[in-house]
């Protein structure tokens, strides 16, 4: 598979879907290694990001694109947590995550 363009905002709410999906089930999420889980992932992706017109993805775009969120994900939290902890009077979450653009 040659290397295309970056994920767009769509695709990546896509694989987030499909790894949490997969993660937190059950049966299979505990029951299979990790290539497998891996490859349930890009079979699914692929089948969806066909159905929706993405870019196909190999395994190894997949795992490192995830890899990218979890390391976004996890500089946020802490920057969340500071705004809770201002208690900001009659704000909602969307205004408190405003406040972060700023």
């Amino acid at each position: 598979m040659p290397r295309t363009s970056g994920f767009s905002v769509p695709e990546d709410i896509l694989l987030c879907h499909l790894y949490v999906n997969m993660s937190q089930d059950n049966i299979k999420g505990k029951n299979q290694s990790g290539d497998e889980f891996w490859g349930n992932i890009m079979q699914c992706y692929n089948i969806e990001a066909t159905e929706k017109g993405f870019t196909e993805r190999n395994l190894r775009s997949l795992q490192s694109r995830i890899s990218t969120i979890k390391k976004d994900v996890g500089k946020m939290i802490p920057c969340l947590k500071q705004v809770e902890y201002r208690h900001i009077s009659g704000a909602t979450q969307a205004d408190e995550v405003s406040i972060l653009e700023l």
